[in-house]
């Protein structure tokens, strides 16, 4: 099984981790090197990884780590994990759930984007930033734990998320970006907290069913761009 990371623009084999493929299970094991991250996968494995088991030690998933695995239902991330890099997961169409860890404190862009078959996610405390796309087109999401670290909530954050009914934004977050909620079509119920100062265009659009409760006041979707102005001036 090979792993890659880029040097100068090329691919290239990295020898840090091994890791064997048994059943559609793959086991990443460390080669006592002191850069514990796991990188990309070559592409001619990809389609036969149904599970992967990341051991104790390993600090980072690194970018594009498992992206378009799209068999992959699960996956076991180690207390040691503190980052999981951008689109790590991206496409992974069949992962039904993750299990983040506290330990993580960064997701990256697009790290879950499209990951059409996850149903719910708790995000730890510790991270701060949903950032750009993390969770957008995960189609199946129903319900998302968002933290009282978490301070900005980041530009398509849940984009398409179309199964979600309900978000509490945490007493912290000062942040909503761009379209983070548009076309979340069955999104009923949000409420804001005092702490949020700058939200970005079309944060809602297309969330026809939605009411936002911002200071004690209530905005459905006919008014949202009430909300907009109470919030940005």
């Amino acid at each position: 099984m090979r792993y890659f990371t880029k040097e100068g623009g090329k691919s290239v084999k990295l020898r840090k981790f091994t890791a064997g493929l048994t059943a559609g299970i793959l086991a990443v094991s460390l080669c006592g090197c002191s850069n514990k991250k796991v990188f990309s996968l070559s592409d001619d494995s990809k389609s036969s990884i149904v599970s992967v088991n990341i051991p104790d030690g390993v600090t980072e998933i690194g970018e594009w780590a498992f992206h378009d695995c799209i068999n992959l239902k699960s996956v076991t991330i180690p207390d040691s994990v503190t980052k999981i890099g951008e689109w790590a997961f991206y496409e992974c169409d069949r992962l039904t759930s993750v299990t983040i860890p506290d330990s993580v404190a960064e997701i990256g862009e697009g790290a879950f984007n499209t990951c059409a078959s996850l149903t719910n996610v708790t995000i730890p405390n510790g991270v701060t930033e949903i950032g750009k796309s993390v969770f957008l087109g995960c189609t199946s999401l129903t319900s998302v734990t968002i933290p009282d670290s978490v301070t900005k909530i980041g530009e398509g954050a849940f984009y398409r998320c179309k199964k979600l009914t309900s978000v509490t934004v945490p007493d912290g977050v000062t942040e909503i970006g761009a379209c983070a909620f548009e076309h979340c079509t069955n999104l009923t119920s949000v409420n804001i907290p005092d702490s949020v100062t700058e939200i970005g265009e079309d944060a809602f659009a297309y969330c026809e069913n939605i009411i936002v409760i911002y200071k004690g006041q209530t905005y459905d979707y006919e008014n949202i761009w009430h909300l907009y102005k109470a919030i940005n001036g």
